[in-house]
């Protein structure tokens, strides 16, 4: 049975997250984390930000509540909404980008609002995002290598520590074979990384549509039974009338004019042919970008989109920020995700290289959000409209006029 909101007390709550507690996880999970990722949405982020931010507050929390670091008289939930708030915001600035700056007088600010007394620094905060992407790592490592690491003394030397080095590194021209500090202290957090594990495996279990344990959910066939006669006869009814007086479905439309970049890679070489914008961009952008365009060739979309995540939060590759976002896009674009993908693409910056295209594939998201919900159809008119608007593609213009007029 699920735990209700009954079932623990706030120390129980704390006590169980600390030992990793399997019953206390899966109430925090279950109760606890839709919250948290609307309150990161509210914000400006996506539901997979949303997500992200919750597994790393959590981390933060679990780590103050084992030190004796929690503040007194505060619920869970409270710090972990805040927590999770301050991590979207401390990663958003890090990430934003750049503008020129602009004198506004003082009367016109706003205070923001000061972050509680017992919230982590923001480089405190920026190290467990950086366990996390040492944790993403090492379940990439051979399961040896894996086991080995979780179990041997930090302080030992072994092959394996090396392994995750270079894969920590990977992109650069002479990657470090000895582990930065930061990784051997994601290593020692090793009852975190069991509970980060767990609330991943919970993530993975419910966009499969399973319990938390990794079950498919119990149904009553019974009433499924007559509940499908009845939809069974209802559909047939309307389907024959809805046939010949029906609106070209979204998802037709959709898949009909969706025509991704066959390589990341080929895409952006192409597009930055005949650059002069001067802009430098460093070395190891083209190594990540290499990585993120083999698995996307493979298809393997996740960890396409994991490799694009890390140049992002990477400050030193901000140049290519722009074209990590775009690919992003087109990820989630595939995924059937259209939110994050209109969120990627939200934050470009380099509207030179990337302006027509733009317009069209978050014409194109919002065609896709219509699949779920015909609200959004009159949305993708005007996002056609607007990309119809703007365009000197030809054959592009076409399509978008043919669009226009099925999306009536």
């Amino acid at each position: 049975m699920q735990p209700t909101d009954s079932s623990f007390s706030e120390h129980q709550l704390l006590l169980g997250l600390s030992n990793a507690d399997p019953d206390t996880l899966k109430f925090i999970f279950t109760d606890l984390r839709p919250n948290v990722v609307k309150s990161v949405q509210a914000l400006g982020g996506s539901p997979a930000d949303g997500n992200v931010f919750f597994q790393t507050a959590l981390m933060d929390t679990a780590q103050m509540a084992r030190s004796a670091q929690f503040p007194e008289d505060a619920a869970l939930k409270e710090v972990l909404l805040e927590l999770a708030k301050q991590h979207y915001s401390d990663w958003s600035k890090r990430n934003a980008p750049s503008e020129p700056a602009v004198e506004i007088p003082t009367e016109d600010l706003d205070a923001e609002p000061l972050a509680p007394a017992w919230m982590p620094s923001d480089e405190a905060l920026k190290a467990t995002r950086q366990h996390i992407y040492v944790w993403k790592t090492l379940n990439k490592l051979s399961s040896g290598c894996k086991a080995t690491l979780l179990e041997l003394p930090i302080e030992e030397e072994s092959t394996c520590k090396t392994e995750l080095a270079i894969a920590l590194n990977k992109g650069t021209t002479n990657p470090d074979p000895t582990l930065p500090g930061y990784a051997l202290d994601a290593l020692r957090r090793r009852q975190d990384y069991q509970i980060w594990t767990t609330i991943r495996k919970y993530e993975e279990y419910t966009e499969k549509g399973l319990t938390l344990d990794g079950k498919a959910p119990k149904t009553d066939n019974t009433v499924l039974k007559y509940a499908f006669l009845t939809l069974l006869m209802m559909s047939l009814s309307y389907g024959i009338f809805s046939y010949f007086n029906r609106p070209k479905p979204a998802g037709e439309i959709f898949n009909q004019n969706f025509a991704p970049p066959q390589s990341l890679m080929t895409d952006m070489n192409r597009r930055f042919e005949n650059d002069t914008s001067g802009i430098e961009k460093p070395e190891r952008c083209a190594d990540f970008f290499r990585s993120a365009d083999d698995f996307y060739g493979q298809k393997n979309y996740s960890a396409a989109a994991d490799v694009l995540l890390q140049m992002v939060d990477n400050d030193e590759l901000s140049p290519c920020h722009a074209d990590a976002f775009f690919a992003l896009g087109i990820i989630s674009l595939k995924r059937e995700e259209p939110g994050d993908a209109l969120q990627y693409m939200a934050k470009i910056d380099n509207i030179e290289a990337y302006g027509e295209d733009l317009y069209w594939y978050q014409a194109l998201a919002f065609v896709q959000m219509a699949k779920r919900s015909s609200s959004y159809r009159t949305v993708a008119r005007g996002a056609m409209e607007r990309f119809l608007e703007n365009t000197r593609n030809e054959e592009r213009r076409q399509q978008g006029e043919t669009m226009l007029k099925e999306l009536q």
